[in-house]
């Protein structure tokens, strides 16, 4: 049926887009609490690189100016000197646990979306790509 299909076809594509949104939180909170030996990539290279990153943004909306000029005197820092200090401040104000939060709801809301899917062995391999993505920051 026609309808069905246009319908299907806006399910999947809302799965890839809340399914990539709690990927890409998943991949920031990672480069600040990630082991190097398992994510395979060096800790704080988006900080380094200046990204703005969910745990960043979110600990900037809880900073008055002062604080969040000195934000980016540490953000600013070369290597991984400031990492451990941009940690405890992430973790002070919530933000790793803000953005750990958001990414879940996407991952839910990703997994929603394959509710009126026909049962197949590819909307078995969908259905667990979400928790996937989500025992990466648990």
């Amino acid at each position: 049926e026609k309808g069905g299909s246009e319908q299907l076809v806006r399910d999947v594509a809302s799965f890839g887009r809340y399914l990539g949104q709690a990927f890409q939180i998943a991949d920031d909170l990672l480069d600040v609490v990630g082991q190097e030996s398992v994510t395979g990539k060096s800790l704080g290279t988006d900080l380094q690189h200046q990204k703005a990153t969910l745990p960043v943004i979110h600990l900037w909306s809880c900073l008055d100016s002062t604080e969040q000029e000195a934000l980016v005197e540490l953000l600013q820092q070369p290597g991984e000197e400031g990492l451990p200090q941009l940690l405890s401040m992430l973790e002070r104000y919530g933000s790793i646990e803000y953005a750990r939060q958001r990414a879940l709801e996407f991952s839910k809301q990703a997994s929603h979306c394959l509710e009126g899917l026909p049962e197949s062995e590819a909307t078995t391999m969908l259905q667990q790509l979400p928790g996937f993505v989500i025992d990466r920051v648990r």
